[in-house]
């Protein structure tokens, strides 16, 4: 193990975890904070920096948006408008698809997921910029495993510590703490019904992934589709499906009814100049590119 990385003339805290939760909460304390203090956020998926699993760039499709209004994405409750303001005039829309990259955000209108992380990444940059003298952010790579208080401080056990100055540390490290906050989100269930075709190439696991996505993307247009579950993932799965012009039957598991299944009716999709809008095949705007579930017995 190797040596305690203490202090002696400031205050620490450890964030574990640097997704939505992580990074807004070191936003907070670097904009608050008044005294030295030193705000260490540790990931262990530096891919999931800024984003957590939910606001991925890779792993969210530009048809992937948030399932609420983009007026109640702002960061900061004391300004509302923060996340449309920054989406309208500072968001860098180099890479954006044209759709995206001439679109007017509004307080009601929708907003893509995958800009989240650009976002909470420019908010984090600007709060380190603004902060009090002495304080600071440190921004570590590694895996914490354990917590042990002693002497009125926590030493956090650091699997893989890796600091910005150096390259990867030794198997474990402990770092010293006055706080430790756990912004570690939902762990990945292990999906003990489908464990015998984990390894089957037309099983998507994990559709919040860069390889979720292209294999999403790659099913036939008149393939026979399975989704378990009827929450987000599933929506945006079936959303995609369509966009893409499937037409084969889509099935899915109603959560709320555990006897039944329930199917989609594959609907023509069309995009109209406005990006996330959605027509159905008689032009009217409709509110979702699914049918509502029909729910059937299946005994």
């Amino acid at each position: 193990m190797g040596m305690v990385k203490s202090f002696d003339r400031f205050r620490r805290v450890v964030v574990v975890g640097a997704g939505l939760a992580g990074t807004a909460t070191a936003i907070r304390l670097l904009r608050f904070a008044r005294e030295p203090l030193q705000v260490v956020l540790l990931e262990r998926r530096p891919e999931y920096r800024n984003s957590g699993v939910a606001y991925q760039r890779e792993g969210n499709h530009w048809h992937h948006v948030f399932n609420i209004q983009a007026g109640r994405m702002s960061a900061f409750r004391e300004d509302v408008d923060d996340f449309v303001a920054w989406a309208n005039h500072e968001a860098d829309r180099s890479d954006w698809p044209h759709g995206w990259r001439e679109f007017e955000f509004t307080e009601s209108g929708p907003a893509p997921r995958r800009i989240y992380q650009d976002y909470l990444r420019d908010r984090l940059a600007e709060a380190v910029r603004e902060a009090a003298r002495g304080v600071t952010l440190v921004e570590a790579d590694g895996e914490a495993v354990d917590i042990e208080v002693r002497d009125g401080r926590a030493h956090v056990v650091v699997e893989h510590l890796a600091l910005p100055a150096g390259g990867p540390g030794e198997a474990r490290e402990v770092l010293e703490a006055d706080h430790v906050v756990l912004a570690t989100g939902l762990e990945t269930k292990f999906p003990a019904f489908a464990a015998e075709v984990l390894d089957h190439p037309a099983f998507v696991r994990n559709p919040y992934s860069k390889d979720g996505i292209e294999r999403v993307l790659g099913v036939r247009k008149d393939g026979v589709v399975a989704i378990i579950g009827t929450l987000l993932s599933a929506y945006d799965s079936a959303t995609l499906l369509l966009r893409q012009g499937h037409e084969g039957p889509i099935h899915t598991r109603c959560s709320n009814y555990p006897r039944r299944n329930c199917w989609v009716t594959p609907t023509k999709v069309v995009r109209n100049s406005s990006a996330g809008s959605v027509r159905n095949g008689t032009g009217r705007a409709r509110r979702s590119p699914v049918t509502t579930p029909r729910c059937r017995p299946s005994w």
